[in-house]
């Protein structure tokens, strides 16, 4: 059955060590990690090397990784920004592999403003999204695209399951954001059925279908017993990671995460 993961985001930009006895405490055991500065410096091996000495201290399992992004995109028209942006990234794999990861996950590109910005973003995405893919797979780490929010390269989930055929290797998949999706005003369950065997990783998060809250499942407008019973007919066994970006107190965050993955699983188990 699949096991409950935590999104780092909560936290902030705050450094990640201090929380870790606290997942254990909680009973979490797979967290998610934000790959970039200043939640994570991936050039300074020396607080790599601290926080793999947590992780493995508190018996933490970073079951996914989110590689960077923010100001520079793998989809950038400037070929200097988009440059940079692929080597931001191969550097954080590095880092993602000496700390054990088992998923990374990257956003295909930034916003659009037209149809013709739109084609010119999916061709530099494509060609970034391979570059990565290359040192990602070396490295024996699966890469898991994510579905974006409206008017970004990415949220068009027929574009990437396309992409995701045509380059066609066994390392490359899709990260399912369910709060992202919900916000195509479309049935969500349909999505993931289409998608199928591609899932690798899931954002699981809630939304009213307006904005990108990031609220906890069941606090929005989702159906959630429709999404759980096309993941499990989609076979996906990896661990649900919640991502939930605003809490006023980490233990009641974690708290709440924990009866949430419970409410989930007793629907997981009837679908």
């Amino acid at each position: 059955m699949p096991e409950l993961a935590i999104s780092t985001t909560f936290v902030g930009y705050d450094d990640i060590i201090p929380y870790l006895p606290l997942f254990k405490e909680y009973g979490i055991r797979n967290i998610e990690l934000r790959g970039y500065p200043p939640r994570i410096d991936y050039h300074d091996q020396a607080y790599l090397e601290k926080l793999k000495t947590g992780l493995k201290e508190h018996e933490m399992n970073v079951s996914s990784y989110h590689l960077p992004f923010h100001d520079r995109y793998l989809s950038s028209l400037d070929e200097k920004n988009r440059e940079t942006a692929v080597a931001t990234m191969l550097d954080s794999v590095k880092a993602a592999l000496f700390l054990d990861v088992q998923c990374l996950i990257l956003h295909p590109g930034g916003l659009f403003r037209n149809r013709k910005e739109r084609e010119a973003g999916r061709s530099k995405s494509r060609a970034s999204i391979k570059e990565v893919l290359r040192s990602s797979s070396e490295s024996g780490i699966p890469l898991a695209m994510e579905n974006m929010l409206p008017l970004r390269i990415g949220q068009d989930i027929d574009w990437l399951i396309g992409l995701r055929d045509e380059i066609d290797h066994e390392m490359l998949g899709i990260c399912f954001d369910t709060s992202h999706a919900n916000l195509l005003k479309k049935d969500l369950a349909s999505l993931i059925l289409k998608l199928g065997r591609r899932i690798i990783n899931v954002h699981f998060s809630d939304n009213h279908g307006k904005k990108d809250e990031h609220l906890f499942p069941f606090y929005g407008t989702i159906k959630w017993e429709k999404v759980l019973s096309a993941l499990k007919c989609s076979g996906f066994n990896r661990p649900w990671t919640l991502e939930i970006h605003q809490c006023d107190s980490i233990e009641r965050m974690l708290a709440e995460a924990l009866a949430c993955h419970g409410k989930l699983m007793e629907i997981w188990e009837k679908a």
